[in-house]
């Protein structure tokens, strides 16, 4: 793709796995709590909240709780064990450091909870790679939000038009158009390079 200078990778889904219903299989043993976590916890409010940094772990557990305090001890066990979620999606970080060898800016934008990040900053060496990263409860504003994007491009003096995004949900690719920021919606390491390759981004 002429005049891509920059590539945008998101995190949880890109580079580290990202499925919290199996996450949850392997972590709650009753089927019951397991599905009233994943529906009022990961796919409610209060973690976009959380993901924005106006809203604590500490504050969502106690919200949680009094909404159903049969569930407290799966709602501690989930944010006990959260941050043991995330492995390694190595073909996908290979491409990111292919990519930097050919001279290309990368970044991060992400939406991850507050007191998770450093805890995963620090287990993987490739974050070292990023020449510049937005976070979502560091920056106060979440994908798919255009605030989020415009502040990525504002910090490290991007143009839209030299940026390539990527994300595996479709509604953060649609708000990175908004901005003017093209971008692939992600599936799978092999599906990205091929079409890497097919913009003519990976040599």
């Amino acid at each position: 793709m002429i005049g891509v200078k920059n590539i945008i990778f998101d995190l949880g889904g890109v580079l580290v796995t990202y499925n919290p219903k199996t996450f949850l299989e392997s972590l709650i043993e009753d089927q019951i709590a397991r599905e009233w976590c994943y529906r009022h916890i990961v796919r409610g409010q209060e973690w976009v909240e959380l993901d924005r940094g106006t809203l604590t772990i500490e504050n969502a557990k106690r919200i949680f709780i009094e909404r159903d305090p049969r569930m407290s001890q799966a709602i501690e066990t989930l944010f006990s064990h959260w941050i043991d979620f995330f492995d390694l999606i190595e073909p996908a970080v290979r491409l990111l450091k292919l990519l930097k060898t050919q001279g290309y800016g990368v970044y991060l934008l992400s939406n991850f909870i507050r007191e998770y990040f450093p805890a995963i900053r620090s287990r993987y060496s490739f974050f070292d790679e990023f020449d510049g990263m937005v976070v979502s409860s560091e920056a106060g504003c979440v994908k798919p939000e255009k605030e989020i994007y415009l502040l990525l491009l504002r910090n490290y003096s991007l143009s839209p038009d030299s940026c390539l995004f990527i994300d595996d949900y479709q509604v953060n690719i649609d708000g990175a158009a908004v901005v003017g920021i093209p971008s692939i919606l992600y599936k799978n390491p092999t599906q990205l390079e091929e079409a890497l390759r097919s913009l003519e981004v990976l040599k």
